[in-house]
């Protein structure tokens, strides 16, 4: 049973030695898409260390 064609130019482009991680192999939506998850994950780490800082201190009464 052959393989279709589409699916050999997508094994030759993913395996391509080209020192390109797989993850962005697959052109610019997965730069975008990496972006955004880069992006979101460090929006996370700023509000878990935000809860941190509010949470550790006392507010002052006025």
């Amino acid at each position: 049973m052959a393989l279709p064609e589409k699916l050999l130019q997508n094994y030759k482009k993913f395996q391509a030695p080209n020192n390109i991680p797989v993850w962005l192999k697959g052109g610019q939506s997965d730069k975008i898409l990496f972006g955004i998850t880069v992006a979101g994950c460090g929006l996370g780490v700023l509000g878990y260390l935000q809860m941190l800082y509010t949470m550790g201190f006392k507010k002052k009464n006025q």
